[in-house]
């Protein structure tokens, strides 16, 4: 259930000058009428909007009036009853309340409401309020993917995306599901090395890529495999220099890029580039991000963003733009708003990269930022309605991003959520 609550009071005034008398109540005396628009309450795709009306030196019995909502959406921030209309007729004796339920709203959508009373045809509105609704349990529930963190979401379009690998509590998995952009289906298809967690894995030209990680006794690994079609995890180029975990990944044109990451108390701030046919080249390159794992990145045109992770115990917030051509450089760019985190997931819509959940020195958290690389600025976009966790997958079809799996502590999640931006 998604609940989102919004409370803003806003008051609207209808003085004696604005003829609020209505002439067929000939005792009718009051010298003005607030109304009040005070929350819109969201759960799931309805959005229950309240306001209330007090009148003000009212001496009459029964005045007939009309009263409800009006809302507009996305179009007219101050609606009126020339919009749309959620409204009844009523006899009133004193103060009352206004409740009226939106129903059906639309994803990334910005709803603007507010309560109104009409007395013969004269209306008296409260300040708007807005909303938007962001969330929806995806159809794309999987009860046959068992719940883990560290899991890889590799995309190679929107109707082949490839989940495999990840641990629960107890067990490293290595299994492999394809979702087609309306369901999974299992891959039977045995991962071919070691089982591993902490891994990287991108998608590049026509095939998948998973590699580097540590095993169930910590050993750190070097290899990557790649899925050939749909039955078998074939070995590709070994990591040249050695296993590590917690590496950051993106793909630019044809090539994906892999660096920083740790081994052991070793941490690192390199960048290899992988290019199928031509195996791995590192780039000599200064100004980047620090020697750290568990770095975050997302990829907008011909610019990669990365950010974020930890060096021992220190947490980062910074982040820099890596563009390869026409040759290769770092630019940094805002720092993250909201410290430093790491366990985060990533999506890109739009043209506007997104960072969700994660941990930080406070602990688990549950927001959305968004990032405008127009004018290099980070935004507040939203709050996970699910279990907070970190150490989750996401990837976005059309407008929508799907985020799911994860943990905290030691619960594990296989639910999915689809999360639309403000359009």
């Amino acid at each position: 259930m998604i609940k989102d609550l919004i409370s803003i009071l806003a008051i609207g005034i209808c003085l004696s000058s604005l003829s609020c008398i209505n002439p067929e109540y000939d005792r009718i005396e009051f010298s003005d009428l607030e109304v009040e628009t005070i929350s819109a309450n969201i759960e799931g795709s309805t959005a229950t909007v309240e306001g209330a009306v007090t009148f003000f030196n009212l001496r009459t019995e029964n005045l007939r009036v009309r009263q409800g909502i009006v809302w507009s959406a996305g179009l007219n921030p101050s609606p009126t009853v020339m919009d749309e209309v959620q409204a009844i007729e009523q006899f009133v004796n004193d103060d009352f309340l206004i409740s009226e339920q939106l129903t059906n709203l639309q994803p990334g959508i910005r709803y603007f409401a507010r309560s109104f009373v009409e007395v013969e045809g004269t209306q008296v509105y409260g300040e708007p309020l807005s909303f938007i609704f962001n969330w929806g349990n995806t159809d794309f529930q999987n009860p046959n993917l068992l719940g883990r963190s560290n899991a890889n979401a590799l995309v190679l379009d929107e109707q082949s995306i490839y989940l495999t690998l990840g641990n629960d509590a107890n067990n490293i998995l290595t299994d492999t599901w394809l979702f087609n952009g309306s369901e999974w289906s299992f891959v039977n298809a045995d991962f071919g090395g070691s089982k591993r967690t902490k891994t990287v894995g991108f998608a590049l030209q026509d095939k998948v890529y998973v590699g580097l990680g540590t095993d169930s006794f910590g050993n750190l690994l070097d290899d990557f495999f790649h899925l050939d079609g749909d039955s078998n995890w074939a070995p590709s180029s070994t990591f040249p220099t050695g296993g590590r975990e917690g590496a950051v990944t993106f793909t630019l044109g044809n090539r994906a890029y892999i660096g920083m990451g740790k081994s052991f108390s070793n941490f690192y701030d390199d960048l290899y580039a992988f290019e199928e046919g031509g195996g791995w080249a590192g780039i000599a390159i200064s100004g980047g991000p620090s020697a750290r794992s568990e770095a975050i990145s997302f990829t907008i045109g011909d610019i990669a963003y990365v950010g974020l992770g930890k060096t021992g115990g220190m947490f980062h917030n910074d982040f820099y733009a890596f563009r390869a051509v026409p040759m290769p450089q770092w630019t940094k760019v805002a720092d993250f708003p909201d410290g430093g985190r790491i366990g985060t997931v990533s999506f890109v819509i739009n043209g506007r990269g997104y960072i969700a959940l994660g941990v930080s020195e406070q602990g688990v958290e549950t927001d959305i930022y968004e990032y405008r690389p127009e004018d290099d600025s980070w935004s507040l976009a939203g709050t996970f309605p699910g279990a907070p966790r970190a150490n989750a997958v996401a990837f976005a079809i059309g407008n929508q991003a799907i985020i799911g799996l994860g943990n905290n502590n030691e619960l594990f999640f296989n639910d999915w959520w689809g999360f639309t931006p403000e359009n």
